[in-house]
């Protein structure tokens, strides 16, 4: 093993309520750079002060119309079990999110970061993994690396959404808005310089090579990516707000009892580039 998981770099007195400097600004740009990984402690946001931190990074993701909750912001999205009626279920989404994905990477332009503000966390479970691809990527094999090097991958929103344990099917209308990405299989970071493996629960195939063995590498390269060894675990705290480098990290959501416990997060998308 070349490289250590990501650590989360945590930040305990910085107030993300009032207006962003630009000196703050790249100094976090920096450090989500270094670590990956950012958690702000202690904040007490409303929705529209947790909006205006994310658009300081970029334009944001609107949310998929299936999930909406009411939000006041329609780039706002709010992850939750918790009912209009205040009862507490799974649904869809909560299941979802429990696979190793990489957000919007099914886009032309894929996340370039994902922030999270937790509301409620559940006493026990709900924890966030991080994985780190540019671990990942570093620890394969020269051999490897070369088979890869120029590999392209199809990115399909329909690949996941098609019925698969914990999706359901894709409507027509999504499918029109959301055709598949060609993506690099090993990307390079447009800050850093440093490649990372490209993977996610929408990589669908390989493009030149057929369906099996595409899937058999992607399967093979997942694994070896969620190993242990590269994966860091975020244990919520109400009053998170957690920043990731989408470009360089995959995650999942953990199990918890939604049947009685609560867990609520706003979530805020920002536009990143195509990938290279």
């Amino acid at each position: 093993m070349n490289e250590l998981p990501s650590t989360v770099a945590e930040v305990f007195e910085s107030d993300l309520s009032v207006p962003l400097s630009q000196e703050f600004r790249a100094q976090t740009l920096n450090t989500l750079h270094t670590h990956k990984i950012i958690c702000y402690r202690g904040q007490n946001l409303t929705d529209t002060q947790f909006r205006d931190f994310a658009l300081s990074f970029g334009k944001l993701e609107p949310r998929i119309a299936a999930f909406d909750r009411g939000e006041q912001f329609q780039d706002l999205h709010l992850m939750t079990n918790v009912a209009p009626d205040g009862s507490l279920s799974a649904g869809h989404q909560d299941t979802a999110n429990r696979g190793w994905h990489s957000d919007k990477s099914y886009k032309q332009k894929p996340s370039m970061t994902t922030l999270l503000y937790a509301l409620a966390v559940p006493s026990t479970g709900g924890e966030t993994e991080f994985a780190n691809m540019t671990a990942a990527y570093t620890d394969l094999s020269k051999a490897t690396k070369i088979l890869i090097a120029e590999l392209k991958v199809i990115h399909h929103w329909e690949f996941a959404y098609d019925g698969k344990p914990g999706f359901r099917e894709a409507t027509k209308e999504e499918k029109r808005a959301n055709p598949p990405a060609i993506h690099p299989l090993v990307r390079t970071h447009p800050a850093t310089g440093e490649k990372s493996l490209y993977l996610s629960y929408f990589a669908a195939d390989i493009v030149g090579m057929p369906d099996s063995k595409g899937r058999e590498l992607l399967d093979e390269l997942t694994a070896h990516a969620t190993a242990t060894r590269f994966v860091t675990t975020h244990n919520w705290q109400k009053g998170d707000v957690v920043m990731w480098d989408n470009r360089c990290l995959m995650h999942r959501g953990r199990p918890y009892d939604h049947r009685t416990q609560p867990r609520t997060l706003m979530r805020a998308v920002v536009q990143g580039e195509p990938p290279v």
